[in-house]
Parts: structure tokens; sequence; C-alpha cells
């Protein structure tokens, strides 16, 4: 994964495991970016490339991520206690969003059968939180969508109006990798 980092220093020849990505980093989609787009298929694309890795394989190219440094630093924490820095996503919020709703789902797969490393997923790449113990998504989306991510997706609230197409992307992008996890579990 290509990425711009601290000091502005551009790391455009280097692959970063996604857990580097994330490690001390918060993002945000500017609200000058679209909303979420991502249809079926392009979440079964995703899918297929990950399907296609060896059993053995640890590495996938996830696509480019250009991240802006905003030179602020959040009141949150993540899992090895370090104050995270506040990154603007220039480039690759529809793989990072995807990931993170794919990443949630296999979170809470995960808790009934392993709840040490559900919760390591969880705090390493969904939820942050602060001193005070407040949770806090990792990734803020634009401001139309950002409270219905939240509070649809990542919480599970049932009721909440679709106001717009992104709310229903986002949605079905969940149903989705939803479906598939549960035609996993049934094999």
């Amino acid at each position: 994964m290509n990425a711009e980092i601290e000091n502005n220093k551009t790391l455009d020849r280097y692959f970063y495991p996604l857990g580097e990505v994330f490690k001390g980093r918060l993002f945000q989609i500017p609200d000058y970016q679209r909303g979420y787009a991502w249809e079926q298929k392009q979440c079964q694309d995703l899918l297929d490339d990950l399907s296609m890795l060896d059993g053995d394989a640890q590495q996938h190219f996830f696509g480019t991520l250009i991240l802006h440094d905003t030179g602020s630093i959040s009141a949150f924490m993540d899992a090895n206690q370090q104050l995270c820095r506040n990154y603007h996503v220039i480039d690759g919020q529809q793989r990072l969003t995807t990931s993170l709703i794919y990443l949630d789902l296999l979170h809470r797969e995960l808790q009934p059968f392993d709840p040490n490393a559900a919760v390591q997923l969880k705090n390493n790449y969904v939820w942050i939180e602060d001193r005070t113990g407040f949770s806090n998504p990792r990734l803020i989306l634009n401001r139309d969508t950002h409270a219905f991510f939240q509070q649809a997706v990542l919480e599970s609230k049932p009721g909440l109006k679709r106001r717009i197409r992104s709310h229903a992307r986002l949605i079905a992008a969940q149903q989705f990798f939803s479906e598939h996890l549960q035609q996993k579990r049934e094999a």
C-alpha cells in the first residue's frame, strides 16, 4: 500500500501492511470527496482478489492510499497507547471504507470463538478509544454519511432512515459481506 505519512514524506515505492498504515492514525474523508459509491460488483472483486491468495500468502496489493497529514493530533490513543495523528484520505476511501466494513463483520464473527483476536481486530482497525474510554470509529466519513455509517453500519442500530444513495450502498456492502461470511460459516 502506498501512503503519504509524517513530514509529508511520500513513500510511493514501498508497500506497507495495513496494520502499519493504521498504527497511530485516524482517517477522515474530507467533505469535498464523494460519498460511498461501491456496489456489489466492486465488493465481489475485492473478495475475488482475496480468495485468490494462497493459504500461506500474507500479502495482497490493496491499492494506492494517499493520505494528507492534517497536522493535528487527536485525543485518541491507539492500542499501543500512542496518540493518533489525523489524516485526510485523498485517494482510496472506497477501498478503506469497504475494508473497515468487512473487518468490523470479521471482528463480530470472531468474538464467540476467539475473543482476544476479535478485540485486537476491533481496536487495531475499526474503533479507537480516548483516555476516558469513549469510542470513536477510526474512519470518519464525510458529513453526509458519517453519522449513518457509525450508527447503522458499525453500531448496527436498526431503523435509521437512508437519506442518500451512499447510505443505501453502505448497508448493501455490509449485507453483502455478512452473507459471504454466513456462507463461509455454513460451508
